[in-house]
């Protein structure tokens, strides 16, 4: 997405895709390369914007601008995946605090902490008119769905897929229209979530994106890695250990 201001011609990219290849393990850029657009349109760009650790593209940002709270997930994801902390300490550029302004050429730009997907999310908002969600409108996900939809009713959403404005998310959002409760929904969104499969970049996504698009060190034969969980079905792995050893 890019948030731009055609008086000044300044604009910033949020949550901008590297490409890829899941089976290839090849990373390119052509997905990115779209984005010189905006610079054959003559807007310079001032920033770039990530709205939260995304778990499921790596971002093309060099240089990234976040909201404050993503400390808290790459201490967690650090953990997760045994990375050590020199890799993503103080990596971001800029780290927002909530409510922050700034502005892009002249227009004004706050800082929404929306808890979402992740309690780190961030929204951006454009004056009184626009709001960049990143990937979703969303116990947590109901409060922030519920703020953004408490917005003025031509406010537009630009989510990363469709764009309608508030009163007809209101009316048509099938998770958070207007009269549904907060029970309802997360009893909802939990029946949805246990039917769904992670992300399928989750695994170098996140390892990806808490070191804010950089990637691990190379190794002395020139290659970077990326660690991978393994999940074991227990019974089945002890069934199988009995049999080698019969």
């Amino acid at each position: 997405m890019c948030g731009c201001d055609s008086s000044s011609k300044m604009a910033v990219i949020i949550d901008p895709v590297l490409d890829y290849g899941l089976a290839t393990r090849v990373i390119s850029t052509h997905t990115a390369e779209s984005l010189s657009i905006f610079r054959e349109k003559g807007y310079e760009i001032d920033r770039i914007l990530e709205t939260h650790v995304h778990a499921d593209h790596l971002t093309a940002a060099p240089s990234i601008c976040t909201g404050r709270r993503i400390r808290e997930a790459q201490s967690r994801l650090g953990q997760i995946y045994d990375i050590p902390p020199q890799d993503y300490d103080d990596i971001f550029d800029n780290l927002f605090d909530d409510n922050k302004t700034f502005v892009i050429g002249a227009l004004a730009v706050t800082i929404m902490n929306l808890p979402d997907q992740t309690p780190h999310y961030v929204r951006y908002k454009k004056g009184s008119d626009s709001v960049f969600c990143g990937d979703s409108l969303a116990d947590s996900v109901f409060d922030s769905g519920s703020k953004l939809l408490a917005l003025l009713d031509d406010t537009k959403f630009w989510t990363g897929h469709d764009y309608p404005p508030v009163k007809d998310h209101r009316k048509y959002n099938k998770h958070l229209y207007k009269d549904v409760n907060k029970v309802g929904f997360v009893l909802m969104r939990q029946e949805r979530g246990a039917k769904l499969a992670e992300p399928k970049l989750l695994v170098p996504s996140l390892q990806i994106n808490l070191r804010a698009g950089r990637f691990p060190k190379q190794t002395e034969s020139g290659h970077s890695f990326l660690h991978l969980s393994l999940k074991f079905n227990m019974e089945t792995w002890q069934d199988s250990q009995r049999l080698l050893e019969a």
